[in-house]
């Protein structure tokens, strides 16, 4: 399995009404998952822990330096969700919990409302941010 320090960043497009999306999907999944060990990646969800100021500077920076990254951040913050593939495995309800709350912090995406964590043992949570009122998010735990 791939080691906690290789994060990727895929898009899958699944808006297909002409289609039975379920294979699609699982053909994808099944993909990144072979390709995700093979290559270093930076992990852009580590700076949105930074301090919003700082994170909002760093972002500028990212987005002056390449256009590629525009284009990628825009896909990222556009997406309805994250699914976040963890190759961790907890166990206890406060492993889970934990991992499923910031694991190391780097594959996550803190300014994205709605993820999906997935880890290597099949157990698995959602992060919600629940509002702007309270600042926070959620982790609800699937089982």
């Amino acid at each position: 399995m791939p080691s906690r320090k290789l994060i990727h960043i895929f898009l899958i497009c699944c808006h297909r009404s002409d289609q039975n999306i379920l294979p699609i999907l699982s053909s994808q999944l099944n993909r990144i998952i072979a390709q995700a060990g093979s290559r270093k990646a930076h992990a852009i969800g580590a700076l949105t822990t930074e301090h919003r100021d700082t994170w909002t500077d760093v972002r500028k920076h990212l987005l002056e330096v390449s256009s590629e990254n525009e284009a990628l951040l825009e896909k990222l913050e556009s997406s309805v969700f994250l699914l976040c593939l963890d190759d961790t495995a907890p166990v206890t309800r406060d492993e889970v919990s934990t991992a499923g709350w910031y694991g190391d912090g780097r594959n996550r995406y803190f300014d994205k409302s709605l993820q999906y964590v997935v880890f290597e043992n099949g157990k698995a949570g959602v992060i919600i941010e629940v509002g702007g009122r309270t600042a926070k998010a959620e982790l609800l735990r699937l089982n």
